[in-house]
């Protein structure tokens, strides 16, 4: 068989620390990180839609006293 089938499968990640994290935490702490990041994306993306829907509307030359107009 393969060379890595007499190996007992690692439940868990060590890092320099005292509290390792599970396989299955890592996947639930990454899984959570990239709902938030969608949802920011999401929320940021329909801030500008909303803004860009404004209408923009032309002034007339009494809102700009000051400014000549075209002849």
């Amino acid at each position: 068989m393969g060379r890595y089938t007499d190996r007992p499968r690692r439940t868990s990640f060590q890092y320099p620390s005292r509290h390792p994290m599970t396989l299955d935490a890592i996947f639930r702490l990454a899984l959570a990180l990239l709902a938030t990041a969608a949802f920011v994306v999401g929320v940021t993306g329909w801030v500008h839609v909303v803004r860009d829907r404004h209408p923009a509307q032309a002034g007339t030359p009494a809102d700009h006293p000051g400014v000549v107009g075209e002849s």
